[in-house]
């Protein structure tokens, strides 16, 4: 149970659950919070405990899609991100992150003879992955960096040739997935990106060299496996033969789902049997997880009618696809498989085409998958459906607790909330809030019992780390 201290923090909730079709009278407004410090563009609440606070290197720029990395079992996090013109990764330990060094950069550690486009730690935090793009000539390297080693790396692969797609994953300790996707047979300049312009400001995934062609000597592309404990042995699943793009692996290892590409409609591999089989739209979608028991996945993307943004729940076993959020993205599996949902329960396709910037609830559905009910919370804030597609959910299975980065309209603008979800406790708590501004990325230590937040604006970035309340 929550302490009693924390109660100035919690938002109020429906103080009895009801059927998704009961409707019920929204909780009152909170009354205004005082503030216990600050992230770099959040107040963060009273009574909210701040494990640490680190301002990272002028200039520096969070980039989506590289949330924080927690090392070492969570004595240490990972932080990649853009400085300048420059890719960089540091760590940060130490009494209230105190310590900070780098461990990472184009043409520096990490990266000596490239540019770093994809980064991940291992499970256990012991180690860090990069894959390192070369220009000349043309070469992909996958490096291993021993966090207690002093951040010295080595690359364990190498691959010759120029890849459009370049992701990594940890499937565990020793084995590392590699996706590519060769770049196209002809160059394809962007006229408001060039060349140097397009690798300076690469997403995570994207390579410096996606616009350029081919080389006869590229690998093919798919899926690799990287066996760690075998001194980098390099294994091609090479009777995958459908495009893939960046993957999710289920919690077994045996199944991942490609969110799909220009010219790759999603398909989920079997990586045993390497066979090939599509779900949901041809659209490219964004897979957001799997089910504990990997029987089902969540993904997300403007695939409802007309084009609606929306979450879809696919399951393995009957094919059978299921609307699990209308304009929300803000959607998890939690521990036992319930999936846990942010939404109004009213709103329609119809509703949310129509009145894209009408007033609609901010709920919590919890889909069960044992009874066939589905109950709600409401969070008492109001929102719109075109402000609800942008709100993110971040849950760890360690506790059940969700973040959920929302937004709701206000006369200066769109005003964020850093939300704590318990689904356990079925409670809410305000963890932070301010204005919209700048990208805001959040992970969940190894335990579940902080939250690691990076977010940036202005050209000024923080690290902040809270330890909601259980």
């Amino acid at each position: 149970m929550r302490p009693p201290v924390f109660l100035i923090a919690a938002i109020a909730l429906a103080t009895a659950s009801c059927a998704i079709f009961k409707s019920h009278a929204p909780p009152p407004a909170p009354p205004h919070l005082l503030f216990a410090g600050q992230t770099a563009t959040l107040d963060i609440t009273a009574g909210m405990a701040i494990a640490g606070a680190a301002t990272m290197p002028p200039g520096f720029t969070p980039v989506p899609g590289w949330a924080p990395m927690w090392l070492l079992g969570g004595g240490e996090i990972g932080v990649a991100g853009r400085l300048r013109d420059r890719t960089a990764v540091f760590a940060l330990s130490g009494n209230g992150l105190a310590s900070r060094r780098e461990i990472g950069e184009d043409f520096g550690p990490l990266a000596s003879d490239g540019r770093i486009v994809d980064i991940a730690a291992s499970p256990d935090g012991a180690e860090i992955a990069a894959a390192v793009a070369a220009s000349k000539p043309d070469r992909l390297e996958v490096v291993i960096a021993n966090v207690l080693g002093g951040g010295k790396s080595a690359p364990i692969a190498t691959f010759d040739g120029a890849f459009a797609m370049i992701a990594l994953a940890w499937l565990d300790n020793s084995t590392l997935a590699l996706t590519l996707r060769p770049a196209p047979s002809e160059p394809q300049p962007s006229p408001a990106s060039p060349p140097a312009q397009a690798a300076s400001s690469a997403q995570p995934g994207q390579s410096p060299l996606a616009g350029a062609p081919a080389s006869p000597s590229s690998p093919p592309g798919g899926l690799y496996l990287i066996n760690l404990a075998g001194r980098g042995s390099v294994t091609h699943l090479d009777r995958i033969k459908c495009p893939l793009a960046r993957m999710v692996f289920s919690p077994n290892g045996r199944f991942a789902a490609s969110n799909g590409a220009p010219g790759a409609r999603p398909v989920i591999v079997d990586l045993h049997s390497q066979a090939c089989a599509p779900y949901g739209p041809r659209a490219p979608v964004r897979v957001l997880g799997w089910s504990p028991d990997a029987a089902s996945l969540l993904y997300a993307g403007p695939i409802g009618p007309n084009g609606l943004p929306g979450t879809f729940r696919f399951d393995l076993k009957t094919g059978a696809t299921s609307v699990v959020a209308i304009a929300s993205a803000a959607v998890a599996f939690a521990s036992d498989g319930t999936v846990v949902a942010l939404g109004d329960n009213r709103l329609t396709w119809r509703r949310a085409a129509d009145r894209p910037t009408g007033a609609i609830k901010s709920e919590i559905a919890l889909f069960s998958p044992i009874v066939s009910e589905i109950v709600i919370n409401s969070l008492g804030f109001g929102t719109s459906p075109a402000m609800l597609v942008n709100a993110t959910m971040v849950l760890t299975q360690a506790t059940d607790d969700a973040a959920i980065d929302f937004l709701t309209p206000r006369p200066r603008g769109p005003f964020r909330m850093l939300i704590d979800y318990s689904y356990p406790a079925r409670q809410a708590f305000l963890l932070a809030s301010g204005l919209a501004r700048g990208p805001l990325l959040m992970s969940w230590s190894p335990n579940g019992r902080m939250l690691a937040i990076l977010d940036g604006a202005g050209g000024r970035a923080m690290l902040t780390v809270i330890a909601p309340p259980h």
